[in-house]
């Protein structure tokens, strides 16, 4: 038998699980017996709530928890990541409001590591979904605890402005992604992010660049494997050593819409468009240079002013 992770979960996730897991057996005609205990038991406890503690709630909401092998579930999940085991780390499972505040972040208090993994509580009512939801999750997380990764969660990503730090930080994203859900399908394990819907976004985000670049990239995070995270960085920076098409997009630093060319001259009257822009956008540098749409609407507010 396994070593398992050790595990917890917030009570109102245990509660709103089994009321959802419960009300889906029922709404099917399953498991009716259990379903119909469930109805009574809780019954008795709110019709003596005036005597029942929080504490008789929450072990009835557990019991079920486990009877309905919810518990289970999650258990069976994390022994596919023996790291956690092995490096004493603690899994907190608890309630997330939206899909956007759902996914696992690892916390670290002196020698006290733990994964807080928040979800929406309706994911337990797809199993295929929710299975594949924290096997990439996890995954990530276990690289980043992975000495092989060296993971640095001040890594510098390499871009000389903020549009190209942000360029940069989603190519990242993007190779990681890739070599997680690759790992996972090479262990015969579930992602919920589609490898060719991901294959199609690395194309899209990267398809300016050279084809044997673009190519070795993929192959790098692809199929080798360990990869650290520098690699992965250095593969998503656009350097000067990168061999990279002249017709790639950037985003204006000031209208945030791509462009194909930004406007870094500023030699003679352009001058007075450069001191234009920086009094409406302080933090703008001339180097970051600016689109022809917003040059050409600045420099007719000084023929206007004039």
């Amino acid at each position: 038998m396994r070593a398992q992770p050790q595990i917890e979960f917030g009570t109102d996730f245990i509660e709103e699980t089994v009321f959802f897991t419960v009300h889906e057996l029922e709404r099917h005609g399953k498991q009716t017996e259990l379903v119909e205990r469930f109805h009574q038991e809780r019954s008795r406890l709110y019709e003596t709530s005036a005597e029942t503690n929080q504490s008789q709630f929450e072990k009835f909401y557990m019991g079920f928890f486990k009877e309905l092998c919810l518990q289970q579930f999650f258990e069976d999940v994390a022994a596919h990541f023996p790291r956690f085991v092995k490096e004493n780390i603690r899994l907190l499972i608890r309630r997330s409001f939206g899909r956007k505040s759902e996914g696992a972040e690892l916390f670290v208090r002196g020698t006290d590591r733990t994964i807080i993994t928040a979800l929406q509580t309706t994911r337990i009512l797809n199993s295929k979904f929710l299975s594949g939801f924290l096997h990439h999750e996890w995954m990530r997380i276990s690289d980043m605890l992975d000495p092989v990764f060296e993971y640095d969660t001040h890594a510098s990503l390499r871009g000389t402005n903020e549009i190209e730090e942000n360029l940069n930080r989603d190519r990242f994203r993007i190779l990681w992604d890739l070599s997680i859900v690759s790992r996972l399908l090479k262990e015969e394990n579930p992602s919920y992010m589609s490898i060719d819907e991901l294959t199609d976004r690395f194309e899209r985000v990267f398809g300016t660049w050279l084809p044997e670049e673009r190519s070795a990239v993929y192959e790098t995070v692809v199929r080798s494997w360990p990869v650290t995270q520098k690699v992965m960085i250095d593969s998503s920076a656009a350097g000067d050593h990168k061999r990279i098409s002249e017709l790639a997009p950037v985003r204006c630093p000031l209208c945030q819409f791509t462009s194909y060319k930004l406007i870094r001259d500023w030699e003679n009257d352009r001058a007075n468009v450069c001191s234009a822009a920086r009094d409406d956008y302080p933090q703008w540098s001339p180097e970051d240079g600016m689109c022809a749409q917003c040059f050409e609407l600045y420099r007719s507010r000084q023929k206007v002013g004039r």
